[in-house]
């Protein structure tokens, strides 16, 4: 055994360092065309001077074709996602441990039926799914689209002809607008997500806000609802497990009578903030029916129920 001290692992990477750099300046002096190396300042290594790339501007946005492949994740750090897309649909419910993707054929790898959507109705007008057209190629091709033929039952609804999407993690915002409907439409989105604080940042839910704004002078009246698939449906056959619970003036308590330790035991619930709305804790169950416990909540809005402010409506709810 060798009495000498063996190095120390700071050492032995610093002796490999020099070494590398010592047969490296070998390798280069050893070619005798070889060129030196031209420095090149900071400033001609990039087309934008310091101030321009310190300036502020606009956001970028997108639309049309430039906003299918937007898919925001929603949800808590660590407690799955659901993701908020570009033309201001929920898709990729990623939730009971289970990744769900855009990119797996419909109805054959992947059981996904989730469902989660506004409607917009005008009294005595136009009604409208809360989304942005939906993307042509996300209908057939090649099975692969964002919840589009997944059975979630809505994909065909009237939607807005145009939306807007803005994304500045953890939020993003898509603004709808429509020739037939009076009122724009806004919905922001995002996750409780606080620096520094991964217990409040890890809450399992998914924030989000409708906003309706009526340009006009005029008064409209309009029904607001939101409807949503049960989450937490256990594995017996018919979603025989499912209980839907009303929640006075709150929402929706989804959950399910599994045995505590199964794999599909679970819950989930829908929540509204700032108002009490009317809640139908469940649909009609059909096995012809897609969403076979759907539950919705919705509010009517009368011209009386809003005030005029400067020649405007604005409903912020």
């Amino acid at each position: 055994m060798s009495s000498s001290k063996e190095p120390t692992r700071r050492e032995f990477l610093a002796a490999a360092s020099s070494a590398a750099v010592a047969a490296a300046a070998g390798a280069v002096s050893a070619q005798p065309h070889a060129s030196p190396v031209a420095e090149i300042s900071p400033e001609a290594a990039t087309p934008y001077t310091p101030a321009e790339l310190a300036a502020h501007g606009p956001q970028r946005t997108y639309s049309g074709e430039f906003a299918t492949q937007v898919a925001m994740p929603l949800g808590g750090i660590g407690a799955g996602s659901i993701c908020l897309n570009g033309y201001g649909g929920l898709q990729d419910f990623s939730i009971r441990t289970r990744p769900e993707t855009t990119a797996m054929p419909a109805g054959f790898t992947s059981n996904s039926a989730e469902a989660a959507f506004a409607i917009l109705h005008i009294k005595g007008g136009a009604t409208k799914l809360i989304e942005g057209p939906f993307p042509a190629f996300k209908i057939f091709d090649q099975g692969l689209q964002g919840q589009g033929l997944r059975r979630g039952g809505f994909e065909g609804f009237p939607r807005f002809t145009k939306c807007v999407f803005k994304g500045e993690y953890p939020i993003g915002t898509a603004r709808f607008t429509d020739n037939s409907i009076p009122l724009t439409v806004t919905l922001t989105g995002w996750s409780p997500f606080i620096p520094r604080d991964d217990k409040n940042s890890g809450i399992p839910c998914v924030l989000l806000e409708y906003t309706l704004h009526n340009p006009s002078p005029r008064a409209v009246d309009y029904e607001f609802s939101y409807h949503l698939s049960h989450l937490a449906p256990g594995c017996k056959p018919e979603q025989a497990s499912t209980v839907n619970t009303v929640s006075p003036g709150k929402g929706v308590f989804l959950h399910n009578t599994e045995d505590a330790n199964a794999e599909s035991f679970g819950s989930a619930s829908l929540t509204v903030i700032g108002f009490e709305p009317r809640i139908k804790g469940m649909w009609l169950r059909s096995p012809g029916w897609e969403f076979d416990s759907l539950s919705a909540l919705w509010r009517e809005v009368s011209t009386g129920r809003f005030a005029t402010n400067e020649g405007s409506n604005n409903i912020d709810k």
